[in-house]
């Protein structure tokens, strides 16, 4: 019999901060095992003899993250509900994509947002975020304690620059694609919403995610938008101070603009 969500409301509080005992007892066994990638989550090993033993035990690179193991996959998408947290997010969108779409054909339109899409899952998965959704012209991503440490923000940050500098601002030949990222700090509800036999999703909800969405629409091509919790956290003092309106947002909200 499936826990109600309430229930798992610790669960995933302790898992998202990495102080699940599954978690801490797995990170400690594993550790003792060497190997030169493993599951950010619970340490299992992906190569050498360690690697086999612990992909026959379920714990292979997930397609969800290939820095997260089958089993630690399994273990938060099989929990419904979720918990309140402190996290950090970057939302990334591609600007005029409606004109772009029309100076190409379909296929030529696919291949240059497939270019973007695995240019940005590559920059973010590398500063250790977990891409939440890619959906149309936008990316997604949370730094979560649990996987990007007590410095999500700082992590954050670079990722949304690290996209910029993939797609090719800040260099001779230019972007080939004309993007823009918001990043935002705060504390959201992250968890696995839907219904049982259902579609379930792995996500986060609230204001801060909200927030973050609506800096990316803001921003112009090329630049970063970081909201000033963001910039706390990050102790980001460089960049143009900047404020904008944000749709639902009944105040300017400041912003630090940051470009690669």
């Amino acid at each position: 019999m499936e826990r109600a969500p309430e229930a798992n409301t610790e669960a995933w509080r302790l898992m998202l901060t990495g102080q699940h005992p599954q978690m801490k007892s797995g990170r400690r066994f594993w550790a003792h095992v060497p190997a030169r990638e493993r599951c950010k989550m619970c340490n299992a090993p992906y190569t050498g003899v360690g690697g086999m033993v612990s992909q026959m035990r379920g714990r292979g690179p997930s397609n969800w993250h290939p820095r997260i193991c089958h089993a630690c996959e399994t273990f938060s998408k099989g929990h419904p509900g979720g918990v309140e947290i402190d996290i950090s997010m970057v939302f990334v969108d591609v600007r005029n994509s409606t004109e772009l779409s029309d100076g190409l054909s379909p296929s030529e339109y696919a291949r240059t947002m497939n270019r973007f899409y695995a240019a940005a899952t590559n920059a973010l998965t590398d500063s250790d975020a977990i891409i939440d959704k890619l959906v149309g012209d936008e990316v997604m991503a949370l730094y979560l304690p649990a996987f990007a440490g007590d410095d999500h923000a700082s992590k954050a940050v670079q990722g949304a620059l690290a996209i910029m500098d993939r797609v090719g601002y800040g260099t001779p030949a230019g972007p080939f694609i004309s993007i823009g990222a918001g990043v935002n700090t705060g504390t959201a509800y992250v968890g696995v919403v839907g219904d049982k036999g259902n579609y379930r999703d792995f996500t986060a909800l609230g204001e801060p995610v909200n927030m973050a969405s609506r800096l990316a629409q803001a921003a112009g091509s090329g630049e970063v938008l970081v909201s000033s919790a963001t910039a706390s956290a990050a102790q980001v003092g460089s960049g143009e101070t900047r404020s904008i309106e944000a749709k639902g947002f009944p105040e300017p909200v400041p912003v630090k603009v940051l470009h690669v």
